[in-house]
């Protein structure tokens, strides 16, 4: 799996993909909640962490 297809499969809040979840902060800025929109970025961070960490990091299984 490609990293852009890891990025769609996270979810926060019950919204599924990078795009998605951005829009959502963008939407807790613009109600002018800061302080809800750094949490949701700091959920984001971790998942994409998460993400990458767990599928990008671990060792391939060799076929010898």
């Amino acid at each position: 799996m490609d990293k852009i297809a890891l990025l769609n499969h996270i979810r926060l809040n019950g919204i599924e993909g990078v795009d998605g979840i951005i829009d959502m902060i963008i939407d807790t800025i613009d109600d002018g909640d800061k302080e809800g929109a750094k949490d949701w970025l700091r959920q984001l961070k971790d998942e994409i962490y998460a993400v990458s960490y767990t599928h990008l990091t671990l060792p391939t299984k060799r076929i010898v």
